[in-house]
């Protein structure tokens, strides 16, 4: 009778032991799939945002290469009326001197004479 326990018992509790084995396995595999497809997904966010960004990052600097390039344009038209004005000056500025040269030589001779 004894043995009969002892045997009922064994195979009881192996029972149970496999049976929550099984599920643990379960539990774990299901565990293991949600793991791998979260690292997929993950890895294909990572690689979508990777790609937005660097389209972003070519746009920007497209942008800016365009609006350095239009500066550009702007400051050389500046440029060339600066290097106009500033030669209009020196010619006015060089008339101006004579003009004073001669009028001063004017008075000397109008104060000697």
């Amino acid at each position: 009778m004894e043995a009969a326990l002892l045997a009922s018992s064994v195979l009881s509790n192996g029972l149970f032991i496999g049976v929550s084995a099984y599920f643990v396995k379960k539990w774990m595999d299901k565990k293991d799939i949600e793991s791998e497809q979260n690292r997929i997904y993950t890895r294909d966010a990572a690689k979508a945002l990777a790609d937005d960004l660097k389209e972003t990052v070519v746009n920007h600097k497209n942008e800016l290469k365009n609006t350095a390039e239009r500066l550009e344009g702007h400051l050389d038209r500046i440029y060339e009326q600066l290097r106009s004005a500033n030669g209009r000056t020196a010619k006015l500025e060089g008339n101006i001197i004579t003009i004073k040269e001669v009028c001063a030589e004017r008075h000397k001779n109008d104060v000697k004479g």
